[in-house]
C-alpha cells in the first residue's frame, strides 16, 4: 500500500497547483455574432450595432456620428478580448478619431458584452445585448 509522507503530499500539492492555474488561466474566446447598445462617455452618449467573428470586430455607431469602424482581433487576456481599430471604411471624424487605437470587449454574462474603447480625447464604455437573445 502507498503511503503518504512529506516528499508525496509536496508533489501531489504541486501537481494540483498547475492543473488548477492551467484552468484558470485559460481565456474566453472572443466574442461572435451581432449586438448592439449604447456607449457613454462624460458628455455624449451613441447607438452602437456591433458583430463580432473570430478575427475581426465592426462597429457602427449612429448619429451624430454615423460613421463605422473595423478592429482586428489582438489577444484575449483576464481582461476580455482585445482588438485594435483600423482606419475608418467611411470616414467621419469619431470613427478617424479611434485609429490607431484599442477596443477592449469582455461578456460579463452570456448575453452581454461590455466595450470600452478610447478615441484621441475621450474615453467611452457600455454595454450590449445580443440581438439573437431577442430573435
Amino acid at each position: 500500500m502507498f503511503r503518504f509522507n512529506r516528499k508525496s503530499h509536496a508533489i501531489v500539492a504541486a501537481l494540483l497547483l498547475c492543473v488548477c492555474g492551467n484552468v484558470l488561466s485559460q481565456q474566453a474566446p472572443a466574442p461572435a455574432g451581432t449586438w448592439d447598445g449604447v456607449i457613454r462617455s462624460d458628455t455624449a452618449r451613441v447607438h452602437v450595432d456591433a458583430s463580432f467573428n473570430p478575427k475581426l470586430a465592426s462597429l457602427h455607431f449612429d448619429e451624430p456620428f454615423n460613421c463605422a469602424i473595423d478592429a482586428s482581433f489582438l489577444e484575449a487576456d483576464k481582461d476580455g478580448s482585445h482588438y485594435t481599430f483600423k482606419p475608418s471604411v467611411n470616414g467621419g471624424q469619431f470613427c478617424q478619431g479611434l485609429y490607431p487605437g484599442e477596443l477592449l470587449v469582455s461578456a460579463p454574462s452570456a448575453i452581454t458584452l461590455s466595450l470600452s474603447l478610447k478615441n484621441k480625447k475621450t474615453a467611452w464604455t457600455g454595454n450590449l445585448t445580443s440581438t439573437q437573445a431577442s430573435h
